[in-house]
């Protein structure tokens, strides 16, 4: 079996589609190769779903340093934090957040509230959540994450724990 003829893993062939949007979202495999030095041949590799090469990680960053606002964004970075088990959420500039409190407050009420109607009608019929209510629910949910991260800038802003890698930082009393 030749090199093109391995069988990947659903897990890896996902990194391949994630490679192959990265690449096309960085303008496609020749600004990408101007943007990390890699030739357009490798980059070419990490994307077809049938080749074990795998993009590093360091081109992925490079990559992802241009193509802020496409769809997805950041695309490699989505995929290993959900392989990870994690969920990833763009913090907002914590000196741009308002600090209107009671706002804050209104804000975490009502997307709460949407949040919690929503499955309360789901479950009205059959006390349970079918594919369509969860994926109608989904935007609300996403709101309610917005408010949230957009009250803890607030919050580390006025605390005056403000620094690079703030979300991983604990406020000691």
């Amino acid at each position: 079996m030749s090199r093109h003829e391995t069988v990947l893993s659903p897990d890896e062939q996902a990194e391949a589609l994630a490679a192959k949007k990265l690449i096309r979202a960085a303008g496609g495999l020749e600004d990408a190769a101007a943007h990390t030095g890699k030739s357009t041949s490798a980059l070419s590799r990490y994307c077809l779903p049938n080749c074990p090469d795998s993009m590093p990680v360091r081109v992925a960053i490079e990559l992802e340093s241009v193509t802020h606002g496409s769809a997805g964004h950041p695309v490699m970075t989505r995929l290993m934090a959900q392989r990870q088990g994690f969920a990833l959420v763009k913090l907002p500039d914590p000196m741009a957040c308002s600090t209107i409190w009671s706002g804050f407050v209104a804000k975490l009420a009502k997307e709460g509230g949407d949040v919690m109607a929503a499955v309360c009608r789901a479950l009205e019929d059959d006390n349970d959540v079918s594919p369509a209510e969860a994926t109608a629910t989904l935007n609300d949910v996403q709101e309610l994450i917005d408010i949230a991260v957009q009250l803890r800038a607030a919050l580390v802003e006025r605390a005056g724990a403000v620094a690079p890698g703030w979300c991983d930082e604990r406020v000691v009393s």
